[in-house]
C-alpha cells in the first residue's frame, strides 16, 4: 500500500510539512535538554543533540525517526507487500545505518533496492520515508503466521540531531493481514506456546522470567480445563519448558500462564494466548500473548 493511496499528493505533502514543523518544535526542546511527551506510537526515542547532550523523548507522532505501520490488509503467498516504512521527521536528509530483520527466515524483506530473506543490513539516505516490503511466503514454508519485524538503527545522522542504538518492532499477521505491537510483560522475558503436531492434544510452553516467581500453566477450551501444571520457585533468566497434554482432540485451546509471588501466593501477572490449529506457534514477542 502506498502512502499516497486514498489521498492526493498535495494533501500528503501538506501533512508531511505539518509533521516537520512540529518536529522542529520538538528538536528545539531537545537542544536545551527538555523531554518532550506525547501519545504512544512507533518511533525511536534515543536522541543526541549537536551539543552532545543525550536525552530521551517520548515515542510519538513526531519521533525523529519513526517506524510507521502501513496496515497491510493481506499478504498473498510469495508476493512482496508494503508492510511498513522508515520515516524521517528531521528537517533535512538523514543518513541511516540500519539492520532490518524478521523472526522467520522464510520471510522475504525488500528495502532501498535490496532484497533478502531473514535480514537486511546497510546504509541509506532518507529524505522523507522509505518503504519496507514483506514476502510472507506460503503457510507451509514459514514457522508461524505471526512475524515480528525489527528495525535496529545503529546511527541516524541529520542536521544537528542524531539517533543512536535504537530499536523498534512491529508484528504482522501473515495469515489474516493486519499489524500489532509486540506484547509487553512485567514478569516474562520470554513466553512461547506451541500446539502439538496432528490434532491438538497437547501444548508445550517455554518461558523465562525477570524475577523469582511461581508459574501456573493452564490449558482450556470452551468446555473447561484440559490440563494444568504449576512450577514453583522459578529462577530469573532460566529457561523452563512444560507440556500440558489431554485425551481427545480440541481447538481452539486457550493457554493461561500466571506468575505469582512465591511468599504469599498473590497474582503478579497473567498472560493469555490461544492456539487454534496443530503445530501453531505463538509467543510474547509476536503479540501472541496478552499480559496484564
Amino acid at each position: 500500500m502506498s502512502k499516497l493511496d486514498g489521498c492526493d499528493s498535495g494533501n500528503w505533502n501538506d501533512h508531511r510539512e505539518f509533521m516537520r514543523t512540529l518536529t522542529k518544535f520538538a528538536v528545539a526542546f531537545i537542544v536545551v535538554g527538555v523531554a518532550v511527551s506525547g501519545a504512544p506510537t512507533f518511533g525511536f526515542s534515543s536522541v543526541a543533540s549537536d551539543r552532545g547532550t543525550t536525552v530521551s523523548i517520548a515515542e510519538n507522532n513526531n519521533a525523529l525517526i519513526a517506524l510507521m505501520d502501513e496496515s497491510p490488509a493481506e499478504f498473498p503467498n510469495n508476493e512482496f507487500v508494503t508492510a511498513a516504512s522508515v520515516e524521517n521527521n528531521i528537517d533535512g536528509d538523514v543518513t541511516v545505518d540500519y539492520t532490518i530483520s524478521v523472526s522467520d527466515t522464510a520471510v522475504g524483506l525488500r528495502f532501498d533496492g535490496d532484497e533478502s530473506y531473514g535480514e537486511l543490513t546497510g546504509t541509506t539516505t532518507i529524505s522523507t520515508f522509505k518503504e519496507i516490503e514483506l514476502d510472507c511466503a506460503s503457510s507451509g514454508q514459514r514457522e508461524s503466521n505471526m512475524v515480528t519485524m525489527t528495525v535496529a538503527i545503529t546511527e541516524a545522522a541529520g542536521p544537528g540531531v542524531g539517533v543512536r542504538d535504537a530499536e523498534m518492532e512491529l508484528v504482522f499477521d501473515c495469515e489474516d493481514g493486519g499489524t500489532t505491537e509486540p506484547s509487553d510483560s512485567a514478569v516474562f522475558e520470554r513466553l512461547e506456546a506451541e500446539a502439538g503436531q496432528g490434532n491438538i492434544k497437547e501444548v508445550g510452553v517455554t518461558f523465562e522470567t525477570t524475577q523469582t516467581v511461581d508459574v501456573a500453566i493452564r490449558a482450556s477450551d470452551g468446555s473447561g480445563e484440559l490440563g494444568s501444571e504449576t512450577v514453583t520457585g522459578v529462577e530469573p533468566r532460566q529457561e523452563y519448558a512444560r507440556t500440558i497434554s489431554w485425551n481427545g482432540n480440541t481447538n481452539p485451546v486457550q493457554v493461561d500462564v500466571t506468575a505469582s509471588d512465591p511468599d504469599d501466593g498473590s497474582e503478579i501477572e497473567r498472560c493469555v494466548g490461544e492456539v487454534s490449529q496443530n503445530d501453531e506457534f505463538i509467543s510474547l514477542s509476536d503479540g501472541g500473548f496478552d499480559c496484564g
